[in-house]
């Protein structure tokens, strides 16, 4: 939803964007080694969820629902990308620090063709991989408006 916000809103810009929805990412990446191979990009970012606080999992690697978008922090990720997400947002939300691969399509986009300078904004999600999953609505609408926002920004 965040994603199809953010580019319906960006409709009448002039703004060079494209919009890849993918499935098969927890089975090998399936929709997003192919589609990011054939949309030519210099810039991606990538929205999944990530882990809302709940009872057990480790403060650190969670964000509470409502604390805006999770802007992703890692080795495989464009460091310009990444900054240029935290300036936009002002460094609210909450970073999600990873120390390898990020686990998303964020991973397989980076190295498509001779790389993709890529990114990852993360909406916090309670009750992950279940029938019974929670967002908060703000965190969704924070995740569009960092979309366009770097959309909207000059350049990194």
């Amino acid at each position: 939803v965040a994603v199809l916000k953010a580019f319906k809103d960006c409709e009448n810009s002039n703004y060079n964007l494209a919009l890849l929805l993918s499935s098969g990412e927890e089975l090998g990446h399936r929709g997003a080694i192919p589609g990011a191979y054939k949309v030519p990009a210099d810039y991606a970012i990538a929205v999944d969820v990530s882990f809302g606080e709940c009872y057990g999992a480790p403060s650190y690697k969670t964000a509470k629902l409502g604390s805006g978008a999770m802007v992703g922090i890692s080795p495989i990720l464009n460091e310009q990308v990444v900054a240029k997400l935290l300036e936009i947002s002002g460094n609210c939300g909450t970073t999600e620090i990873m120390g390898n691969r990020s686990g998303t399509n964020a991973d397989v986009i980076s190295i498509s063709k001779s790389g993709i300078k890529t990114g990852l904004v993360s909406i916090p999600l309670k009750n992950m991989h279940t029938p019974v999953e929670i967002v908060e609505i703000n965190d969704i609408l924070a995740v569009s408006n960092l979309i366009i926002k770097f959309a909207e920004s000059e350049a990194l």
